[in-house]
């Protein structure tokens, strides 16, 4: 199957969920956007499905008949106290269901026609998106392709099934997923175009009064209603962690649940990092046991002991995580060792670096996580203390990407691999003939590209568990540089938007690191983003601007922190450096 790029008529990432069942009694916990407290979380969610060759959370027992048809209904009634029988701290708080909006119904019919399985980004902010606009680039990059994983669904289905059914469903599909008119989001600046992609749904945890949204059109529509105030090293992260979760779970489509900060930055294209997961067989949580000093052994309590918790339990992996559906119901599902961590753990405790991978192992499903891995993202903590590496501008380089990709050998092939997985939308629709028709050039099309096995995949050479996909600590005053270095990976030829951060920084192309090849090296889409055409270079106005946004991309660590209560400085300078 060659990729081909779509036309840019349609946009929106969709978030298409209504945050899951919250149960929070009357105990102290964190503080809400709302003024409750969270100190008990469950969801009811649809069952576990697979992608690819996933097997994640096969040793699980299914959820009952009510979690697996749990919608609206049955989280309501959860928050309003069905769930106090449990006989755990008091009584339930009543809450207001919220909804995190979805702009883009379109979209979502084509998912559902389709059954495209998504990766939920998570992000846990503490201010601002501080590579919003390379984040847009990336969605960019997916939009309108669908993965050969629902194009094999969809052969079964007009292949398999009656003539009349067929035919109902090749309709359906070409409904729901024909081009529509695009949707623009409003943000401080004006209104910007959103892309339209099938791939992945975003939520959102900032904090409660966080004022700079209308610089992040990203997070526009996938904000959490109920937020939390987080402090390092406290449960109020993780409960911020399954707040995000229980939303994303309330999406059956959610197939791998990826935890993104606000300095992180990806490691591949949005394809490679799709199919990448779905392949996966296993969490990227480190639940198995390893040498006690890696497991920070001292951070345990032993009040923290319960009926099904012990000290051998005790697990230590990254805060960032990737789950499988299965691993997160169980998450979700968990309220004995939550609470334990909840009420003893403590702040020397960390518990967003122990909870997921002790409950795993409290349930037997440490082999089901990437045991000589440590979560998803690429940490430098050589200079030892609490907090890993910030890096500066200055060391941003082709170099530094490959050595956070740890020198995974075949990155390269994965890549070609993956972008060989994806039909766009309009070619889809585009198929003439009846729905046998269709079949057939389906058929023809997964000949073609050697597919294999029965879910049609022909993602051969994958990466290893331990390879990061994304990569962290990069702060604000870097993000001019990252997405150079990300557009310097557009292949020769293709129209690039002349800009201020074009003109400070340019880096060499390296072939075999592909980062965006397709519709983010558009002049189109960079317009989109607002990367208006450089003024004329001897307009003293123009170079003074460009001065400053140099000095911010190499020395802002001078400049004053952004403050929640008014649109931030440092926003504002941002603004000032990728649209003015």
């Amino acid at each position: 199957m060659q990729l081909r790029t779509s036309t840019l008529t349609s946009i929106a990432v969709q978030p298409v969920a209504v945050t899951a069942p919250l149960a929070i009694p009357n105990s102290s916990g964190s503080e809400t956007q709302d003024g409750g407290t969270v100190q008990d979380l469950a969801v009811s969610s649809s069952s576990s499905s697979s992608v690819g060759h996933s097997s994640i959370g096969s040793t699980l027992s299914p959820p009952s008949d009510a979690a697996a048809h749990g919608g609206r209904h049955s989280a309501e009634q959860h928050l309003n106290g069905s769930s106090a029988a449990d006989g755990k701290v008091g009584a339930p708080v009543a809450v207001k269901l919220g909804i995190v909006t979805n702009a883009d119904n379109a979209g979502l019919a084509c998912n559902q026609a389709l059954a495209i399985k998504k990766v939920a980004l998570l992000f846990l902010t503490t201010r601002r998106l501080a590579h919003e606009k390379l984040w847009r680039l990336w969605m960019w990059e997916a939009a309108g392709l669908v993965p050969q994983q629902a194009l094999h669904h969809l052969q079964r289905q007009l292949c398999e099934a009656p003539a009349g059914a067929a035919a109902g469903a090749w309709q359906r599909v070409r409904a729901a997923c024909a081009p529509q008119p695009t949707v623009a989001a409003s943000t401080a600046a004006g209104r910007t175009e959103m892309p339209h992609q099938h791939l992945f749904s975003i939520y959102v945890h900032a904090p409660p009064d966080y004022k700079g949204l209308q610089y992040q059109p990203l997070f526009q529509g996938h904000v959490l209603p109920q937020r939390l105030r987080t402090w390092w090293g406290t449960s109020a992260i993780t409960d911020a962690e399954r707040l995000l979760l229980a939303a994303a779970l309330s999406d059956p489509s959610n197939d791998r649940f990826v935890l993104v900060s606000d300095h992180d930055i990806p490691l591949y294209d949005p394809l490679t990092f799709y199919q990448q997961l779905m392949h996966e067989p296993r969490s990227r949580t480190r639940a198995c046991p390893i040498e006690a000093s890696a497991m920070s052994i001292e951070r345990w309590r032993d009040g923290m002991a319960t009926g099904r918790l012990k000290k051998h339990h005790w697990r230590k992996s990254s805060q960032f995580f990737a789950l499988g559906r299965a691993h997160a119901e169980a998450v979700m599902r968990d309220r004995e060792v939550y609470r334990s961590f909840k009420e003893r753990c403590g702040s020397q405790c960390v518990p967003d670096e122990h909870y997921i991978p002790t409950l795993l192992a409290v349930l037997g499903l440490q082999n089901e996580t990437y045991c000589n891995g440590n979560g998803i993202a690429y940490v430098d903590w050589s200079r030892g203390g609490n907090h890993p590496r910030s890096f500066k501008p200055k060391e941003i380089s082709v170099e530094l990407l490959h050595t956070m990709r740890r020198h995974c050998t075949n990155s390269q092939a994965v890549t070609e691999d993956a972008r060989r997985m994806f039909m766009a939308t309009d070619e889809l629709v585009a198929i003439e003939g009846d729905a046998q028709q269709v079949c057939r050039h389906l058929q023809a099309v997964g000949s073609s590209s050697s597919s294999s096995g029965s879910n049609g995949s022909n993602y051969a050479r994958p990466l290893a568990g331990w390879c990061p996909l994304t990569a962290r600590k990069f702060p604000p005053f870097t993000s001019l540089r990252i997405r150079q270095l990300f557009l310097s990976s557009c292949p020769p030829g293709t129209g690039k938007q002349p800009s201020k951060a074009a003109l400070a920084i340019s880096f060499p192309r390296d072939p075999q690191l592909t980062l965006f090849s397709g519709q983010a090296c558009t002049v189109g889409v960079q317009k989109v983003l607002g990367a208006e055409p450089a003024a004329a270079a001897g307009s003293g106005k123009e170079r003074r601007r460009r001065l400053l946004c140099t000095l911010w991309s190499s020395a802002s660590r001078l400049l004053p922190a952004a403050d929640s209560g008014h649109p931030p400085f440092l926003d504002s300078l941002d603004d000032m450096c990728e649209n003015g």
